[in-house]
This record gives C-alpha cells, sequence and structure tokens, in this order.
C-alpha cells in the first residue's frame, strides 16, 4: 500500500432484494421490516437495463446488495423455483454473471455465505463457488459487543460474519469489512472489532480494507441511540484503528457521507469509498467536481488521488481472482505491473479506462458446421457433350 495515494471507486449499487432475514432495529434497508407480505425479487434480466447505464456514466463496477438471507422465506424459495434456480445463490451467480459478460465486474453485498456457497462442491450438482463471478465481498461486523447484537439485532452473530471473511480467505476472494461507529459501542469493543480483523488477516491475507462507518440513527423508536458520532471521536477511531490494524489494510471512510474527509486523511485514511454513479444521476450531484477539488487538496499535502476497482491493486496483482474473472483482470494486471509502483498510477488509470472500455469476456464460439456442397446432377445433350445444370 502506497502511504502517499488515496484511492476512490466509481461503481453502480443495485439491489436485489430488500428483504431481510435479521430485521436490524438499526437499519432501515430492509422492506420486510414494514410490510412482512413484500418479498420481491429482482428478475435477472431488468439488471442488465441498470449495468448499462452505470456502464454509460463510466462505472467499471457494480455492487449487488440485498438483505441477509430472503431465501429463509418461502415465497422467495417459491419464486427462485419459478424461475428455475435450484437455489439462491444459484441466482445471485446468474445476475453476476449476466452484467460480467456485459463488462462491468461485480462485487456483492448479501449478508452471510457459506462455505460451499463461496468454494463451491465437487458433488454431481457441479456447483463451483461465487468466488468465481464474485471479484470481492462485503461483509461488515457491525459490532463486536454481542451485548449490542443481542439487543438490537437478535438474529445476527458476530461468528457468522466471522465465519464469511474465513470462508472467502479459504477460497482467496478479498474482503471489505468494517464496523458501524455509533451503536452505543465502547472503545474496547472498536479495539476488539479490529484485533479481530487483524487476527482474521494474519491468517487468511484477504482484508483488502475496512471501513470505519459513521451510522446515522434513522428514527427507529425501538432503538436508543438518537444522536450521531461527532467528528473529534470518529477521528479517535480512525487513529486507534490505524496502529492497531496491519500497515497493508488500508482505512476507508466514505467521503459522500463525511462533510471534510481531508482531517481523516491526517488522521491515516488511505480511502475514501465508492462514489455511486446511478445516484450521482437521480441526484443531480457532480461527484467529478468534488473528487477533481479533493485532488488539488491532496496535491497541496503531497497525496495523490487515484480510481480503483472493487477488488484491490495488491490482490490484482497477486491473482486473487479467478480463470473467469481473468477475462478481464490479467490485462488490468499487465497495465499495473507496467507502472513504476505497486499501486495504480494516473497514467496506468488513464490508459486503463481506454482499455476496459474494450474489453468484453470472451464467449466461447459456436463452431460453424460446414455442408458439403452437393454434387450438381449431369445432363446429356443432344450432341453426346454433358453440361451442368
Amino acid at each position: 500500500m502506497d502511504k502517499n495515494i488515496v484511492t476512490y471507486s466509481r461503481s453502480a449499487t443495485v439491489n436485489l432484494s430488500r428483504i431481510c432475514s435479521c430485521l436490524c432495529d438499526y437499519c432501515d434497508y430492509p422492506t420486510n421490516n414494514l410490510d412482512q407480505n413484500q418479498f420481491e425479487l429482482v428478475i435477472p434480466y431488468l439488471t442488465i437495463k441498470l449495468c448499462n447505464q452505470a456502464k454509460k456514466a463510466g462505472a467499471k463496477e457494480v455492487m449487488f446488495v440485498a438483505g441477509e438471507r430472503p431465501d429463509n422465506f418461502s415465497a422467495v424459495r417459491a419464486r427462485l423455483d419459478l424461475w428455475g434456480f435450484n437455489s439462491y445463490i444459484e441466482y445471485v451467480y446468474t445476475v453476476c454473471e449476466l452484467i460480467f459478460l456485459e463488462g462491468l465486474l461485480p462485487s456483492l453485498n448479501i449478508g452471510y455465505l457459506s462455505k460451499e456457497e463461496i468454494l463451491g462442491s465437487h458433488d454431481e450438482t457441479g456447483w463451483n463457488g461465487i468466488r468465481r463471478i464474485a471479484s470481492a465481498i462485503y461483509m461488515m461486523l457491525d459490532c463486536a459487543d454481542e451485548k449490542i447484537l443481542e439487543k438490537y439485532s437478535p438474529r445476527k452473530t458476530l461468528q457468522s460474519r466471522v465465519d464469511t471473511i474465513s470462508y472467502a480467505g479459504v477460497g482467496k476472494v478479498p474482503i471489505t469489512t468494517g464496523i458501524l461507529v455509533g451503536l452505543g459501542e465502547s472503545d474496547k469493543s472498536r479495539r476488539e472489532a479490529m484485533e479481530i480483523i487483524k487476527a482474521l488477516h494474519q491468517e487468511y491475507g484477504n482484508i483488502q480494507n475496512v471501513v470505519l462507518q459513521n451510522y446515522r440513527p434513522i428514527g427507529n423508536p425501538k432503538f436508543e441511540i438518537k444522536s450521531q458520532t461527532k467528528k473529534d471521536e470518529l477521528l479517535r477511531v480512525c487513529e486507534m484503528a490505524r496502529r492497531i490494524l496491519p500497515d497493508d489494510v488500508p482505512i476507508t471512510i466514505p467521503a459522500v457521507s463525511t462533510e471534510n474527509i481531508l482531517p481523516f486523511i491526517n488522521a491515516g485514511v488511505r480511502d475514501i469509498g465508492s462514489f455511486d454513479v446511478l445516484t450521482e444521476k437521480k441526484s443531480g450531484l457532480n461527484y467529478n467536481e468534488l473528487l477533481g477539488d479533493l485532488e488539488k487538496s491532496l496535491k497541496k499535502k503531497g497525496l495523490g488521488l487515484q480510481r480503483r476497482l472493487p477488488i484491490f491493486s495488491k490482490y490484482i496483482i497477486d491473482n486473487w481472482y479467478s480463470r473467469k474473472l481473468a477475462q478481464v483482470l490479467d490485462r488490468y494486471k499487465a497495465l499495473l505491473k507496467g507502472s513504476e509502483d505497486p499501486d495504480l498510477s494516473a497514467e496506468t488509470d488513464s490508459a486503463f479506462a481506454e482499455e476496459f472500455a474494450s474489453i468484453v469476456p470472451r464467449q466461447r464460439k459456436k463452431k460453424k458446421t460446414v455442408r458439403k456442397a452437393k454434387p450438381h446432377p449431369v445432363k446429356k445433350t443432344k450432341g453426346g457433350k454433358s453440361r451442368k445444370r
């Protein structure tokens, strides 16, 4: 990790399902929090339209988001069966593959995944795992305080998050993880979370960044915390995390939800998260202007600003991706290795922007069957000579 470089990504977020089995009191994502009869699931081919809009807006990646295990509900399983899917994860794989064939890299933020779902199996099903198609997986710990989770999210456990990160590590899938700051957790709990992440990285090496998300209360009367964590406290959490985490694991503070990112960069933050191109289009925001101003400010501090993919450069160079994703990422790796620095230089990013636009995953071509020409019948003329018809 180059400490003189601050990274960001330009992605698109696509919701597959807002149905969730956890129903945490601090989260307003699930629709079935409000209506237990809402069991919506996005039809796979409809994601192509959204992804093509994202591609035109300059995205190179799509993050698919869903509530935790919507397939726990019979109505969702019935829908999947109607569409011909053997499982929820097969549905997720299909959606990812559809947008990959459009030339975009998929990443996932869909909650708990089992070992078999990530790694695949060698039985008669032939299932070979989500690791083949997901360039990275987003799995937040949320909080290391079991009492807080039991109170506000009794169906979610810390161990389930750790297990998913571990399975991804075995499968060499890069992980984005982190905590929500402001759930009522203590400094001790925050340190414990960073120690857990550190231990996971030391064992598997797959923690590509750690997000410190400043939690914003949603107004749920069941949740006691009513105010957001102040900047000074969040800065202290950043400094604490930087002291604990390994040097090669960058800390992420999402710039889109932070009023002034510069003090956090001074505290050691080296990634500012994702800027969603679809959100930008709907809201009329100009992220390019914001990034341009930030780049000028960073230049005065001797720092650079560089765009990244959902899979960080280090993991591309080290080949942490499948043969399927290699159809795109091998060419990117060549560009990275051709630059002087291990991180993405401005020149490399510019070159890749042009390269990536022309890269479409190779599809197997159907062999053309060549028909042998039939001999033309020969007809004799009156003079005894023959001619072809």
